[in-house]
């Protein structure tokens, strides 16, 4: 449980991230209080109207006074209605782009963060936050923006009003709404608490509505419907617990208030009749104060109302804050185009993960248009090796370069581009199998598609489809082989025409006509590019350039033909 201290710190970053984005609208601020600053204005001839209406108009019995009174109220309140509207068209998207803004940057964080962090995300959790957290706070700039800040000014000017009105009368009132106050202090306490509950909850609930949604499949095969239904049930009732919870203490925030208006204005009619029945002020004076008093109710109502709507913005701040805060943005890469047809140079290349060691010493030139196996035990880090060539790591030490060009110096968007990366899980969501090829890419050369589905030995697979490409893929894939999912994913990196083809692990589910497949157009065909492959399997070792056994003291190179060497273990020391 993090301290009060602690708390508060977080509550001021939140603050902070969130005003940077509020101040950088400055004139959708300033928008959006206008209107209400001018209702102000327009309803101080409103006042002067009622009270020369009851005090002279009606007392003299003169209709035509009074119907021109009555118009000029109406006139005030129109005009100002009109200037609201207006205002509005204007002031209400520049509020909604800033929780654009905010969406916009934390999802373009997530895609720049090191390639390392990827693997501590908690998808459920970050969609909550990038979703309902962030409406939540949508919510309460419009509360802030078009309740709370706006009748600050109200408040202050009817209170002036009030005092010119009657002091006496105006102390009285002003003194006792605050007394009231203390009475119903505990109620907003017992909001906050509520509404922090209720998030709490839901956000759990979220996560774990994911995750079971997620495994329906797993559970099934393991038989565990009625664990998982139970939780389900828990997650479910403490939602229901929180937000019941919540709206009691709304109800009890909201009739606390509506305690004091009552409360109060009864106070106020009790001194005011006194002060006419005593000749202090006339009626037309009370029928003001009373109008300018309940005017006060009204921008007090204003911001009391959108206590709820900011308690609960504080709290999803809170949660968007730690996600803005999440993992290290990548190193800022550099601005150099990369080179076509230059080959890539591992000059004594060292990674780790942590304090872990992956690769050591790693020396290698790689050729343009060549064909290079990687093979080594699991764990050795084959994966790295290749995530290092796409400029997803980053060395701890030595030089990785292309064309003598470091790859720290290159455009790093430019250097993907270049490259077609197949990892060993690769991911789908649901859709049919064109839309998962295509993904990412803004447009698609049909002659490039009908090539990388070649080249990926596809063709067999959508040919006995009934409905080809446009087949729907479920969620990660299913509905579909592992086999025929790992050929979607080489076409998916072959769409582009890559000038580096990186597979890891190509052949994992891939049956032997499929194999004999993917060899013969991938490694035996004119492919014209640059190959890295991360495999165990002999006919792809028998058909590329090179083959390097991988270990942690370095890379050992052999010919395709040439068995592994027996002497090596698993830590590539000699036995």
């Amino acid at each position: 449980m993090p301290t009060d201290a602690g708390e508060g710190s977080d509550r001021r970053a939140a603050w902070r991230f969130y005003l940077r984005y509020l101040l950088a609208r400055k004139r959708t601020l300033f928008l959006a209080v206008l209107p209400n600053s001018v209702m102000v204005y327009l309803t101080l001839p409103a006042l002067w109207l009622l009270r020369y209406a009851i005090d002279h108009a009606i007392p003299a019995g003169s209709v035509p006074m009074l119907l021109l009174a009555a118009f000029g109220i109406l006139a005030c309140r129109g005009i100002g209605s009109l200037f609201v509207i207006l205002m509005s068209r204007i002031s209400v998207p520049a509020v909604r782009s800033t929780t654009a803004a905010i969406r916009t940057d934390l999802l373009a964080r997530l895609f720049d963060l090191r390639w390392t962090d990827y693997g501590r995300i908690e998808t459920a959790r970050v969609q909550s936050r990038l979703v309902h957290e962030t409406e939540r706070v949508e919510v309460m700039t419009n509360a802030l923006l078009y309740n709370f800040l706006p009748q600050l000014l109200p408040l202050i000017i009817y209170s002036i009003i009030l005092f010119t009105i009657s002091a006496w009368m105006a102390l009285t009132f002003l003194a006792i709404t605050p007394l009231l106050r203390l009475f119903s202090k505990g109620a907003p306490r017992r909001l906050r608490s509520g509404i922090k509950a209720f998030q709490q909850a839901f956000e759990h609930y979220h996560v774990g509505t994911h995750n079971i949604v997620q495994m329906l499949s797993v559970t099934r095969v393991l038989g565990g419907k009625d664990h998982q239904m139970a939780l389900h049930r828990d997650a479910v009732d403490a939602v229901a617990t929180a937000g019941a919870d919540m709206a009691i203490a709304g109800i009890a925030n909201a009739q606390a208030n509506v305690t004091i208006v009552n409360v109060t204005a009864a106070l106020l009619l009790v001194a005011g009749g006194i002060a006419v029945i005593g000749h202090w002020m006339t009626i037309g004076s009370l029928g003001a104060f009373v109008v300018a008093s309940s005017q006060i109710y009204g921008a007090t109502k204003g911001i009391v109302g959108a206590v709820p709507a900011i308690l609960q913005g504080d709290e999803a701040l809170a949660r968007i804050v730690e996600l803005e805060q999440m993992g290290m943005v990548e190193s800022a890469g550099g601005t150099n185009p990369p080179a076509r047809s230059r080959p890539i140079r591992f000059e004594r290349v060292a990674f780790s993960y942590g304090s872990r060691p992956i690769l050591r010493d790693i020396t290698v030139t790689l050729d343009p248009g060549s064909s290079v196996a990687i093979a080594a035990p699991n764990g050795v880090g084959k994966t790295s090796f290749l995530e290092l060539i796409a400029g997803l790591l980053t060395p701890d030490s030595g030089d990785l370069s292309l064309g003598g060009q470091p790859l720290q110096k290159l455009d790093r968007e430019a250097w993907r581009r270049l490259i077609g990366y197949v990892p060993q899980h690769p991911q789908f969501f649901r859709g049919t199998i064109l839309e998962n090829i295509c993904f990412a890419r803004a447009a698609v050369d049909p002659a490039l598609l009908d090539r990388a589905i070649a080249r990926a030995a596809l063709q067999p697979v959508i040919a006995r489809l009934p409905d080809g490409l446009e087949t729907m893929m479920g969620d990660r894939g299913q509905m579909l082989s592992g086999g025929e999912r790992q050929r979607i994913a080489i076409a998916r990196a072959l769409l582009h025409d890559p000038e580096i083809l990186i597979l890891d692990e190509p052949t994992n589910h891939l049956d032997r006509p499929s194999v004999d497949l993917l060899v013969e157009h991938l490694f035996r065909g004119e492919l014209n590019k640059t190959l890295v492959v991360a495999t165990h399997e002999p006919r792809i070792l028998a058909a590329v350039d090179a083959v390097y056994d991988l270990t942690i003291g370095g890379l050992l190179r052999r010919s395709p033909a040439q068995p592994v060497d027996p002497t090596l273990t698993h830590e590539g020391m000699r036995a």
